[in-house]
């Protein structure tokens, strides 16, 4: 099939390129005979061979005419076709029963086990009624006849099997006994070619009919006046599940196509008409002939196709006319006349007939004529259109300038420029398709404006513009959402580049519009920082968070259904300069003043010593000696006792008291000098 299509498109291009004709509508019947021939084969259950098909067909066009965009074709078919199928797998027709009927036979064909592997010869014999669709505009210009078509009609046909050896002493093939090698050289080996048996559907030496519609499409070229060459595709709707001689029981309600592929070739009668008042006088309409009473002549044709009588054009004046005359053998042949004055800016093409002219249209009426002649006589024909030299209008938005913008508020005011419109009456305005009279318009600078409600969700505004010369639409949409986006303040830090001299910190925002903290994005420095809190009653979101060294980008995001918004602050955390240390201090108050003079036993000091906050940061000696001291320094308070007893040659003691930190060292040291009492000398009298 495939190889049968390439060939005939090849045939097709070859011929095409070589044998361009020109259409003789004039010298051709509307009545045609075609002849065709092709493959055929099926659409069913069981696996299919191409077969081979022929046919005729007889019909008659109509509407065929120059200048006719379509035509149309009523006509007779007759096909005749045989086909082949043949399985390479068992069938099991133990329980076969196409029709489910109570004692319907078992088919006679099956092996012993019941098995047998489908075959069938299908012949059809088809007559048909069918309706042909051409674009018959595409044909004028190239040559190329594509078309569509459908029809109704009445198929006889008959599926035989080959079930029997040719030798009917041997009986029905045995597929069983190929057991699981079955292929095509097995059963080709097996059968004997002869289809000998009626299968489902189909009597022995009879044809089984029935009504049955078909769907097709074509392609031909014209390689002669009267003469197409194509191939076209048709299929046939069989209604049946059986036409391939098995009813599939797996598949119950498909039903069996098959279809025809062909070649044809079409040729249209001549018609008898020829010569001056023959048919191409009657093929021209609106024109004046003039004879020369030849006989067996034809006179020149001519088809206005560009404009078209009683044709209403506005804008600009400069005009293409068109037109096609045919049966002349030169430019000077033709004579063509715009408002009765005669022009020879015209083209000429003999190849396809085509005059072409641009003209500067007067306002009114213009009227287009041709006059062309050869020897047989001359033609005239020609057309009238009316010319206004005017401008359509031109509407455009500018506000919305563009479709989609998407607005918050229900309110909204909308405006429009046009140019070419004399007043309001000539403005409609649509907002979602009903008209609103409520809009002001200033013919000077061509401003439309009005106030309308929006409606949630997409609205769409549509304006036309009309003048005598025509109208222009413009349509646009706008969206309302009635719904706000979050709002943010950041309330701590209530400014940014705040200083802190500790790293913590806790952060706070209002945040109208959101319900909860998932709607809150929090980030410091860029990094994603989860936790927060929301409270939906005072609406603060607030997060607790460790500052770094130096400046922190504090940034909060938060999102709801109709947007979202973003605040941003920054902290900058300096650590704090460790405190100077001071010097020690030391106050002693007892004793007041040194050097002192004290009786022997236990002697008192004290006082305070500022800055030192331990008693290994003091250090008492005692004429050089270290002097352990208990009391505590709680409130830098210092307070000691010393034990200083007269001892031979040693009336006096040195204290010194030694304070050290950081900050530096104080001394202190005082003379204590121990008084040994006076003996009171007893007087003795004698």
């Amino acid at each position: 099939m495939k190889q049968l299509l390439l060939f005939t498109l090849s045939l097709l291009v070859t011929v095409g390129s070589a044998t361009a004709q020109k259409i003789d509508y004039d010298n051709s019947s509307k009545w045609f005979l075609g002849v065709n021939v092709g493959g055929a084969w099926q659409t069913t259950d069981v696996k299919n061979q191409m077969g081979s098909g022929w046919g005729l067909t007889l019909g008659r066009s109509y509407n065929y005419n120059y200048g006719k965009a379509l035509y149309f074709d009523i006509r007779a078919r007759y096909l005749g076709g045989k086909w082949y199928g043949q399985d390479y797998s068992l069938t099991d027709l133990t329980d076969y029963n196409p029709d489910n009927a109570d004692g319907f036979p078992l088919q006679p064909y099956k092996d012993a086990q019941g098995l047998v592997v489908n075959n069938f010869q299908t012949e059809v014999h088809r007559l048909g009624l069918e309706l042909v669709l051409h674009a018959n505009g595409i044909r004028e210009r190239t040559g190329w006849d594509p078309y569509i078509f459908g029809g109704i009609g009445l198929t006889w046909h008959q599926t035989y099997g080959d079930l029997y050896f040719a030798d009917s002493t041997v009986g029905i093939y045995d597929y069983a006994s190929l057991g699981d090698n079955i292929n095509s050289t097995t059963i080709s080996g097996l059968n004997d070619g002869i289809y000998e048996t009626a299968l489902t559907g189909s009597e022995q030496n009879s044809f089984a009919v029935g009504v049955m519609p078909s769907l097709g499409f074509g392609l031909g070229y014209q390689i002669g006046k009267r003469v197409t060459l194509g191939v076209e595709h048709k299929t046939t709707f069989t209604g049946l599940d059986h036409f391939d001689g098995f009813h599939s029981a797996a598949i119950r309600d498909k039903q069996d196509l098959y279809h025809y592929t062909s070649l044809y070739l079409q040729f249209r009668f001549r018609t008898g008409n020829r010569g001056g008042g023959g048919s191409s006088v009657n093929n021209i309409d609106n024109y004046n002939t003039n004879t020369n009473n030849l006989t067996n002549c034809d006179l020149p044709v001519i088809r206005i196709t560009d404009p078209v009588t009683g044709t209403q054009l506005q804008g600009g004046q400069i005009y293409t006319v068109r037109a096609e005359i045919n049966r002349i053998n030169g430019r000077d042949k033709i004579t063509f006349l715009h408002n009765g004055v005669i022009s020879n800016n015209f083209t000429y093409d003999p190849t396809s007939g085509r005059v072409e002219s641009q003209v500067l249209l007067a306002e009114g009426t213009n009227t287009f004529e041709f006059r062309a002649f050869n020897s047989c006589g001359n033609v005239t024909q020609s057309v009238s259109i009316n010319y206004q030299n005017c401008t359509s209008p031109i509407a455009n938005w500018t506000n919305p300038i563009s479709a989609g913008n998407v607005v918050m508020q229900p309110n909204y005011t909308v405006q429009a420029q046009m140019t070419g419109v004399g007043g309001r009456e000539n403005i409609i305005f649509r907002h979602n398709g009903n008209i609103i009279s409520a809009f002001v318009f200033n013919p000077t600078n061509g401003i439309l404006e009005s106030n309308i409600n929006l409606v949630p969700g997409q609205n769409t505004l549509e304006i036309t513009a009309t003048n005598a010369c025509g109208a222009d639409v413009k349509s646009t949409t706008l969206t309302y959402q009635n719904c706000v986006s979050p709002l943010i303040s950041i309330t701590d830090p209530n400014s940014p580049n705040q200083e802190r001299n500790a790293p913590a910190y806790t952060v706070r925002a209002r945040i109208d519009n959101i319900t909860n903290a998932n709607q809150v994005q929090f980030k410091v420095n860029g990094l994603l920082v989860t936790g927060g809190t929301f409270n939906p009653t005072t609406k603060i979101y607030s997060r607790a968070i460790t500052l770094n060294e130096g400046g922190n980008t504090v940034e909060i995001v938060a999102t709801n259904n109709c947007g979202s918004s973003s605040g941003l602050t920054t902290l900058i955390y300096k650590r704090p300069s460790a405190p100077a240390v001071q010097a020690p201090v030391i106050n002693v108050s007892n004793p007041a003043s040194c050097p002192v003079n004290v009786s022997p036993g236990n002697t008192s000091v004290s006082g305070t010593i500022q800055n030192v906050t331990a008693a290994n940061q003091v250090s008492i000696t005692v004429n050089g000696n270290p002097t352990i001291f208990t009391s505590s320094l709680v409130g830098n308070g210092l307070n000691f006792q010393l034990n200083l007893n007269a001892q031979a040659n040693v009336s006096h003691y040195t204290i010194s008291i030694v304070a050290v930190n950081q900050g530096g060292t104080a001394n202190w040291s005082c003379m204590i000098n121990v008084i040994q009492p006076v003996e009171e000398q007893k007087i003795t009298i004698c």
